[in-house]
């Protein structure tokens, strides 16, 4: 299993130590040379640097500083550890991305960091960490999209059967505007931009459209026959509807029941 976490620019992490000179005394250190992430070309060079193109950023260059560790608090997720005992050593890999523009032609403002952790003996894949992690934003449009416009968030069944069905729904719904978003019109809102010639909607603007295209499709069914209406209830029929049963509220304690 690997861990890929975003870091925020104000962390500060450590290479390991140099080795001990001989004959000195004293407890032996257990940080080396500081990186700060808001101003790594103070720190050590980087370990790794990658360069690749992508078609939305432009020209994004990846750099690697392996080994890295922070110098952890006894507070938070470290109160607990014992006293007695010194702290661990976390060491992972420091990744920074840096692009040439955003989506759009949108200037970035920053740079990503991040924090890669895996088993011993694993190393880092920085062409798959930092696409990896791109993906991620597309994945919170899809679940923050499914939540609030097709329904997601009520899959509070009573069984776990019910709420597989209810996901598997709700999957099927996302697959037909996919499948659709190439068929519909665009009915952008006034305040939405137009999309270049060429793109595929995005399943919100699919759903605005969606709802002119079952006319378009048509039905596989055949139209209703015509027929003439029942005669109805005969005149003078003294059969009558029941009447409906009253709805039962709580504290209550007279029993109610329904006249038949």
């Amino acid at each position: 299993m690997q861990l890929l976490v975003r870091l925020r620019s104000n962390r500060t992490f450590y290479t390991d130590p140099p080795p001990r000179p001989t004959g000195r005394r004293g407890a032996p250190r257990r940080h080396g040379t500081k990186l700060a992430l808001d101003s790594p070309d103070d720190g050590p060079p980087p370990d790794t640097t990658l360069v690749a193109t992508s078609p939305r950023y432009g020209t994004v260059t990846v750099r690697a500083w392996h080994g890295l560790h922070q110098e952890l608090g006894r507070a938070g997720h470290w109160a607990d550890w014992p006293a007695d005992q010194p702290l661990p050593i976390v060491a992972g890999t420091v990744i920074q991305i840096s692009v040439e523009h955003l989506p759009g032609g949108r200037r970035p403002t920053q740079d990503i960091w991040l924090f890669h952790a895996a088993p011993p003996g694993v190393a880092a894949d920085l062409d798959l960490c930092w696409k990896a992690y791109l993906r991620r934003f597309d994945q919170e449009h899809f679940h923050r999209f499914t939540k609030v416009h097709l329904g997601l968030d009520a899959a509070h069944l009573h069984s776990a059967a019910a709420t597989d069905r209810w996901v598997d729904l709700i999957l099927a719904g996302y697959a037909q505007l996919r499948l659709a978003s190439r068929l519909v019109d665009d009915l952008r809102r006034p305040w939405q931009p137009r999309p270049q010639p060429g793109t595929t909607l995005s399943p919100y603007r699919t759903r605005l459209g969606f709802r002119r295209l079952r006319a378009r499709l048509g039905t596989p069914a055949k139209p209703a026959k015509i027929s003439r209406p029942g005669p109805g209830r005969p005149k003078g029929s003294k059969n009558r509807p029941k009447p409906p049963c009253p709805p039962h509220r709580k504290g209550t304690k007279s029993d109610i029941t329904c006249k038949t």
